[in-house]
């Protein structure tokens, strides 16, 4: 074979090498993508850092009312003297360690169960404090959408134990408030609207339920 020839074939030798090199990073690069093992490493990492990180965040809410002990009977009058004082002045920390308590001493009572409910709701929300500032008493976005939900469950349980109408529409009601306050306007709605089907004789709650579809819009 001559120089040249040489030479020639020895540039194509070349050329397919780099080819077939080009072929196999393409199709590892394939095989990377479409195996989930691959992918689901740095996933599961990623999960296990942002519950790490939330667990860590989650220690703004009080740790002494992770199990309440009951207010004994005989003491509910001063817990719910108590409870009304701090609801008062917006200490929403203190108010919410005495209603805890006393729920935990009726958990079947509608109202314990409701007024509880609330006082979720005005804890994990930006309050005012007695010198006039505001403050958010839950950071994490998370742990805030977690303490809405508990507090949608116990009005949901608070028209459950009672079979009183007024109780169910109560729950129903408050529940509605919750979503308007959260900008859920049909939400809303839904929920005045369950209320008043429960208590259709309510004049009040009627004219509530009007005045809101006004302003959200609606039509009767």
């Amino acid at each position: 074979m001559s120089r040249g020839k040489r030479g020639r074939a020895a540039g194509e030798r070349g050329v397919a090498s780099r080819a077939e090199q080009t072929r196999d990073r393409s199709r590892a690069r394939r095989r990377a993508w479409s195996n989930p093992g691959i992918v689901a490493v740095p996933v599961a990492l990623a999960v296990l850092v942002l519950l790490g990180w939330w667990s860590l965040r989650r220690g703004g809410a009080p740790s002494r009312d992770a199990s309440p002990v009951p207010v004994p009977h005989d003491s509910l009058a001063a817990a719910t003297i108590r409870f009304d004082t701090a609801t008062a002045r917006r200490d929403w920390p203190e108010a919410l360690h005495w209603q805890r308590r006393i729920a935990a001493a009726l958990p079947e009572n509608p109202i314990a169960l409701r007024q509880l409910a609330q006082t979720l709701h005005n804890y994990r929300n930006a309050v005012t404090l007695p010198d006039g500032s505001k403050r958010w008493l839950l950071r994490n976005s998370l742990e805030r959408a977690e303490w809405e939900a508990q507090a949608l469950a116990l009005f949901d349980s608070s028209g459950v134990v009672s079979s009183s109408p007024v109780h169910r529409a109560l729950a129903r009601y408050w529940k509605g408030r919750i979503a308007e306050y959260d900008g859920l306007p049909v939400d809303a709605l839904v929920e005045y609207d369950a209320a008043l089907a429960i208590t259709p004789q309510d004049t009040a709650l009627r004219r509530f339920r009007d005045t809101r579809r006004q302003q959200f819009g609606q039509r009767k």
